[in-house]
């Protein structure tokens, strides 16, 4: 009708029950702390109700209609009313996803306001809308730990496989926090041959690394097995998360590891793992090789394009050890410290020694980077854990959305075929849709190229037709036919 309430009188019985409750315009009365004007002008409306007895039902024993003033005529005036501006209980949970999908309170009341039909017809204050985003956030932050606890045991009531771990300090603070849901633990007994490592991503209030176990499925995609929260990276703390994840895995371990160049990490997946394969990511590689022969690469301009070569190009571990050699001493880099290290460890990152190992056509951790370029879509810098946890829950979610798109095109699109290759017909029926058109690519690549003879019996020359020599192949690293 156009006017605000207010609470006023009330009485209790000996019982300490409520008998009397009146309820009054917001404008009655006169506001006794202040001199200035004032809302309250005195007006009579009113409305009392009694209830005689503790079980008795509530009837309206005074009503005063009539108001002293002028009476508001639009919902964008009254909802300023106190009594009017209040959120209900469905709005609260939809105001509290936007704030946890980091939405902004503009956009927040932009969206709220065309539910409603306009923002005048909001029947609540921006305001207040404010306010409660703020509690939200607060909360959120005041019982973070407990909030995210609270959360996984929800996702084990849910689900009996989810798992999840916390490593507490000497105080009893939460040190390091593991989790993987079933259908990454079903993944892993399935594609988790190959595992990228990487804790690069930090994007929450205590600026813990975020560090996913990722991998590729037979779309091609890359999946996630498992995740955690560090609070730092040191050995202790990578020997806890690498035995979670095992024990997650129910014993099983990954045989090949794709990481950076992390003492600590590589120390511990060598106790934890001494059975897999670790494997330093190239991309980290040349950056540092950058970092570090800066001077080089600005004066001889030759030679990233003779780095790049020895690092891509050699087959066999005479070829790159021979190769490597000849840079040194080309470029008079005999005293550099990092290439020193880099020797040291050529195992990790030079092709020849691990070439005949299943890495999934990985290379680098660019598959962890690129979760990580994702995620950032679903989490807001600064986030809480627990609300960090609950967008991961989204990405997850949307992630799983993704690998059954590809599985039902899989099943139900023709395959288009390039060529009439026996082979081609073979892999149709035995690819998915995603590896296909990669070994398509490859069938319809190596159409461009022939193996040609040399004067030496063990020496073959990969020449594209129309084109030069690429490579040198040796018969006693590859079989040629």
């Amino acid at each position: 009708m156009g006017f605000g309430i207010r609470l006023s009188k009330l009485r209790f019985n000996a019982s300490k029950k409520l008998t009397m409750r009146e309820f009054c315009c917001s404008h009655q009365g006169k506001n006794p702390k202040t001199k200035k004007p004032s809302v309250r002008v005195g007006c009579g409306a009113m409305l009392r109700i009694n209830r005689p007895t503790d079980e008795g039902s509530w009837t309206v024993t005074k009503f005063v209609e009539d108001h002293n003033h002028e009476l508001k005529e639009t919902i964008g005036v009254t909802k300023n009313y106190k009594s009017h501006n209040q959120i209900d209980e469905g709005t609260r949970h939809v105001i509290a996803d936007m704030v946890d999908s980091g939405m902004r309170s503009t956009n927040m009341y932009g969206l709220l306001s065309g539910f409603c039909g306009g923002a005048s017809m909001v029947p609540f204050s921006r305001r207040m809308m404010d306010r409660l985003a703020y509690a939200i956030k607060r909360d959120e932050c005041s019982e973070d730990v407990e909030l995210t606890l609270d959360l996984f045991k929800e996702l084990q009531s849910n689900s009996s496989n989810f798992f999840y771990s916390v490593q507490v300090d000497k105080a009893c603070r939460v040190k390091n926090i593991f989790w993987s849901h079933a259908v990454s633990r079903r993944n892993f007994q399935a594609f988790g041959d190959v595992v990228t490592f990487d804790t690069t991503y930090k994007t929450n209030s205590y600026n813990m690394p975020f560090a996913p176990f990722v991998g590729v499925n037979n779309h091609f995609q890359s999946i996630l097995f498992g995740c955690a929260l560090l609070r730092d990276e040191t050995v202790e703390s990578f020997n806890w998360l690498f035995s979670t994840f095992r024990k997650c895995m129910n014993g099983k371990e990954p045989q090949c590891i794709l990481t950076d160049n992390c003492q600590q990490m590589a120390a511990s997946i060598k106790k934890v793992f001494p059975k897999a394969s670790h494997r330093v990511c190239k991309w980290h590689i040349l950056k540092k090789v950058r970092e570090n022969c800066g001077n080089i690469y600005s004066t001889r301009e030759t030679f990233k394009e003779d780095f790049h070569k020895v690092l891509t190009q050699m087959l066999t571990v005479d070829e790159f050890e021979g190769a490597w050699k000849e840079l040194i001493s080309e470029y008079k880099l005999e005293d550099c410290v990092y290439l020193k290290q880099m020797w040291d460890i050529r195992e990790k990152w030079a092709f020849p020694y691990f070439g005949h190992l299943f890495y999934a056509g990985m290379t680098t951790t660019q598959r962890s980077e690129s979760v990580n370029y994702v995620l950032k879509r679903f989490v807001m810098p600064a986030s809480s854990m627990n609300g960090f946890v609950k967008k991961y829950e989204r990405f997850f979610i949307d992630r799983l959305q993704m690998e059954d798109y590809e599985e039902f095109h899989t099943k139900h699109d023709k395959v288009v075929m390039k060529t009439r290759s026996p082979l081609e017909r073979h892999a149709s029926k035995v690819y998915t849709r995603g590896v296909f058109n990669l070994f398509v690519e490859q069938l319809s690549e190596s159409l461009s190229f022939k193996v040609v003879a040399t004067d030496e019996e063990s020496v073959f020359k990969i020449v594209r037709i129309g084109g030069f020599a690429r490579n040198i192949w040796r018969r006693h690293h590859y079989e040629v036919s």
